[in-house]
């Protein structure tokens, strides 16, 4: 869950889907679809098998750093503009000596 200018957002992963959405929970008697991200498109490469997500702030930008059980690997997400969200990087198991064997975000 995560305010970005004066909405509410949920970040759902399905781990089934390969995807996360952005849901406005500003209203909770209204939800609405932000954004849907599928892996294998628009440069989102390290979504398989989604199955954690942590919202981070770094200079006024927000993030979602999703761990990926199927692919062993970490996608990150520019969220600041949740109607656009954009691939910022992913990292997988065994890249650059990192273990990410069924990674989880705690």
């Amino acid at each position: 869950i995560t305010a970005i200018s004066g909405s509410t957002y949920a970040l759902v992963a399905s781990l089934e889907d390969d995807a996360i959405l952005i849901i406005d929970i500003t209203d909770p008697t209204n939800l609405s679809l932000t954004a849907e991200i599928f892996d294998g498109t628009n440069g989102y490469n390290a979504l398989g098998g989604a199955s954690d997500i942590e919202i981070i702030q770094i200079s006024g930008s927000t993030y979602a750093l999703v761990a990926s059980a199927s692919d062993g690997a970490i996608q990150i997400i520019d969220i600041t503009d949740p109607f656009d969200p954009s691939s910022v990087a992913s990292l997988f198991d065994g890249q650059s000596s990192f273990a990410l064997y069924n990674p989880f975000l705690r």
